[in-house]
Order: C-alpha cells, then structure tokens, then sequence
C-alpha cells in the first residue's frame, strides 16, 4: 500500500477517456445503478488512491445527488490507464436521470508501479456466455502478494460499459506470485453487457506504506541542520519484508532503527534532517528498498538553504583624498545592504588607521533581507603623507568578516586643532569644553563661522571673519546637553565640529558619553552636521 499524501485537485493531470452507466431494476421501484468509466494518468509520475467525484442529475440537468469512485487500481504509472466503477441505489423518490463527473483527485505514490503480464484467453466451451477467463504471470523479479485480474469491457465505439476486479490464485493454489509463477482466472462478468473487447490487466498488493509522503524543511541556514524529521515505514503483508538499503542524496542526511527485515505488520522509523551547504532550493528523494511490489519507495524531499549577504559600497569610493594633518575629513556614507535570504546581524564594526565611525552605533543588531543601513567613517590624518586604514565588518554571513581598506593622503600642518577631540561627561546636565584652533602654516587664514548639531553647540574663534596669522591661535568653546532629545536613550551621542575657513573646512570629533547607564544602541548612519552660519557680507 502506498502512502496517502494530501490530495490535489488535478486538472487535467488525470482525464476521463470514457465512461456510461446502466441501471438494473429491483423490487419496489428501486434501481442498482452502475456508472463506470476509464481514466488516463498523463500528471508526469506515478499516483495512487485516485478519487473520481460524481455529481447525479435530473432531466433538466438539476443537481440530486453526489457519489465518489474510485479507480479499480491502487497505483498508476504516468500514461497508465484504470477503469472506475461507482455503485449506487438512488431513491426512488430522486429524479435521478444521468451523471456528470467532477473534480478528480489523487495522491502521489511512494511506490512505484509492478508490471504482471496478464491476457485473456478463451473459457471452456460449455460455460456461460458472460465468463472471462485468462492468465497472469510474474515476470518480474521479486515475489508478490494479494494478486487481482482486474478487467475493462469496452463497446464497438470504444466506450467503457463495464469492469471487474478479481482475486486470483497461483496455479498451485497460494496466493503468492514468486518470479515466474502463472495464475488462472475465470469468472462470470458482473454487467449485462456484451463488450466488443475486453482489456485485462494485473495488480499486486504494495505492501510498505511510508507516512508521511513527503518531507519539506523549509528555509535553514546554510551550514547548520534542521530539526529532524521522521518517517515511518510499515510492512502491511503478510510476510517480512527484506530492506537492503535505505538511501537520502547530498544534504540531507538520515539515521534508522529499521531492521534489514522488518515483519508483516512491523514499522520502524526513518529520521531525516537537512544542512544545505548552499545558498538554494534543494530537492532530493528518499529511497527504500525492499524485496516487495513496489521497490524502491520513494518520497520527495526539499528544503532551501538561506544566508545573509553583505554588500558595502562607499559614496565617492574608498579613497579620502588629501585631508590637512590634525583635522577631519567630511564623512563618507558607507551603505551596508543585506542582499541574502536570511536576516543579517552584524555583532562589530572596526575602523583601523587614520579614520572613525562619526556615528559608532549605525548598523549594528539584524538588518532585514534587502534592507540596508549607513556607516559614516571620516579621514582623520594623523601626520603627512599617504595614510591608510580599514573597517572590518563581523556578522553571521558566510564571508564574514568583510573589509575595506581605505586611502588618504594627510597635508601639512595648517589649522591644527588641540586636543583632536573632545569627549564630554554625560552624568553633567550641562558640560563645556574648549578647543584651541592654531594656524600652524605659513600664511594668514580666514575663519569664516563655527557650527554644530544637537546636542552639541559651538561659539568661539569669533567675531568672524577672524584672520588669524601663522601661529595664532583661538578658542572655541562647545557645549553638551545631556538631557537635549538629541542625547537620550542608550549609546553613546557622536557629532562634530566645523570650522569653515579660507583653506575650507575643517572638523573635529565630538563625543557625549553619559556614562555607566547607557548601553550599545544603533543609528540609522544619517550624518548629523548642520551647514556653518554664512560668513558676514564685505561692507
């Protein structure tokens, strides 16, 4: 017996060839009536349980009644045939008149079709007219059990008018078919018809059954295994069943308490879990084989292998350009996107060299499939000349981890800035800190405005312009709210300081760290830099 898998509507995969009724009289004004047919599987593969749904109705073609058939045969193969016979004893009350057929469906089946060669041939001279006699061979290569003759008259137009399904014996009076061995039939037809041809056909019992009929893992990350899951293989004859092999392809893997020989009536059970080592839909089949009808059974298995993947792309490239020693460059975006089938969750970020994360939360935790975020990374030269550094990317993608490497040239002093950075105390409400801004070069420069964003705020260097000559100096003062909507929540708060001037514009690092309360937070990477105040128009 084959595995009853969940049934699909087929349409047309399994097809009407023809069919007709009769109907036969009883007493009362009841009628036995007979609706038969003959069904083609053209789905592509093997199917079983195949279920023909009729609707009965009147003259006017009014719905009475419904009634389900079945195709004579368990198991057919693609372009296999079957005829169906459905049974009925409407009321007399119904208006019954014809039949019209409906959805068909099936079952895929775990077992594979066995051939017996059948053939009619001609009965005794002196039995009745309506007997059909004939034979049924075994030439396959395994002993098969439950053998049925199973019959299909057809009429001179090539209409089914009727069928038969009945048991036949070895000639030696078992009900086993070893290789070679040769039953005979011979028994009355059970409809009143004289058909033009009679087409005869044999079918054994399959006797494992595999439950369920399919296995689907779903999504799994690629290089880790999927829960396990279990099949169970029941011998339904009435003999032991020999398995030699039970087999599963590539990345799905299997462990099995059955027995080389498992006895009639007996399940054992086939654990099968799955570790894609790709990024892709997967599809396998797993193999039983056994020494019955049927062999191997088989049931389809899939699964799809899922990972994150990074794509980095730098706005302008990853080279910096020329930058003057002790300033900061402008911050170059740096989108990070999830173009993978699995969410990506980036646990570090690291910049290395001459250059910082303006913004040392973006992008850190998950990022959805195909969503993306930023990553600003400023060039901080730390003395002339090239200079270079990376950012190292930590995630669960199968590349990790990823780099850049970035490029600058740092210039010659010109506006230096003491200290290069300035980090506040966020357990103060309120916190100042200054910085000296000196022109370390050789000619007079113009300082054209100050600036910076919440919750940072800048004044000093001022009234602008402010020329000042080489070695001179000024003070900017910059002021850190702590309780500003700009600085609350979790993480450290990172901004920076511009100074616009005759050579262009400069930045310094600001950091607000409040403190043992706060914790790791993420940014969306948006820069944070409000545009200097305009210089004042020459008088």
């Amino acid at each position: 017996m084959t595995a009853r898998a969940a049934p699909a509507v087929a349409t047309p995969p399994i097809s009407v060839i023809s069919s007709s009724q009769w109907i036969a009289p009883l007493p009362g004004a009841w009628r036995a009536l007979h609706i038969v047919g003959q069904i083609q599987n053209t789905s592509g593969g093997d199917v079983a349980f195949v279920t023909i749904n009729v609707t009965w109705q009147n003259a006017s073609n009014g719905v009475v009644g419904h009634s389900v058939a079945f195709a004579t045969k368990t198991v057919l193969s693609d372009q296999g045939y079957s005829p169906f016979e459905d049974l009925e004893f409407p009321p007399p009350s119904v208006s019954y008149d014809h039949f019209a057929i409906g959805a068909i469906t099936y079952s895929r089946s775990t077992a594979h079709p066995y051939h017996l060669d059948a053939a009619t041939s001609p009965c005794p001279i002196n039995d009745p007219a309506d007997e059909a006699c004939g034979t049924v061979t075994n030439n396959g290569s395994v002993t098969v059990e439950d053998v049925n003759a199973i019959l299909t008259y057809v009429d001179n137009t090539n209409v089914t008018v009727g069928q038969d399904k009945w048991a036949v014996d070895n000639d030696l009076g078992g009900s086993s078919f070893a290789p070679g061995d040769t039953g005979h039939f011979r028994f009355p037809r059970s409809n009143d018809h004289s058909p033009v041809s009679i087409l005869v056909d044999a079918e054994p019992a399959y006797p494992v059954d595999l439950n369920p009929a399919s296995l689907d893992f779903g999504n799994q990350f690629v290089k880790t295994t999927s829960p396990a899951k279990t099949v169970t293989v029941t011998n339904t004859g009435s003999r032991a069943l020999a398995i030699p092999n039970i087999s599963a392809p590539g990345d799905f893997g299997l462990t099995t308490n059955c027995p080389s020989s498992l006895p009639a009536q007996a399940s054992c059970n086939v654990v099968v879990s799955f570790t894609p080592a790709v990024r892709a839909a997967e599809i396998g089949v797993l193999s039983i084989t056994t020494d019955g009808a049927g062999s191997p059974d088989t049931i389809p298995l899939s699964g799809t292998g899922i990972a994150p993947v990074v794509s980095l792309v730098a706005a302008g490239g990853l080279d910096f350009g020329s930058v003057a020693v002790g300033t900061t460059s402008a911050p170059t975006p740096i989108t990070l996107t999830n173009q993978g089938s699995a969410p990506l969750v980036v646990t570090a970020i690291a910049v290395t060299g001459d250059f910082v994360r303006t913004d040392p939360n973006a992008c850190l935790g998950s990022l959805a499939i195909q969503a993306s975020c930023v990553i600003n990374v400023a060039f901080t030269p730390a003395s002339p000349g090239p200079r270079s550094g990376t950012l190292t990317l930590t995630d669960n993608a199968l590349d990790s981890p990823q780099q850049l490497v970035f490029a600058g040239v740092g210039l010659g002093r010109n506006i230096i800035f003491n200290p290069p950075s300035l980090t506040f105390d966020g357990n103060v409400a309120v916190s100042q800190l200054t910085v000296t801004v000196t022109n370390n070069g050789t000619l007079a420069i113009t300082i054209m405005g100050v600036s910076s964003e919440s919750p940072f705020s800048a004044s000093g260097c001022a009234p602008w312009p402010r020329t000042l000559i080489p070695q001179a100096s000024c003070v900017i003062t910059v002021t850190f709210d702590a309780s500003s909507a700009g600085s609350t929540g979790p993480g450290p708060v990172a901004g920076l300081l511009h100074v616009a001037d005759s050579l262009g514009d400069q930045y310094l690092l600001l950091v607000g760290n409040t403190g043992a309360g706060r914790g790791p937070s993420q940014s969306n990477g948006a820069p944070r830099m409000n545009p200097p105040p305009p210089a004042p128009r020459s008088s």
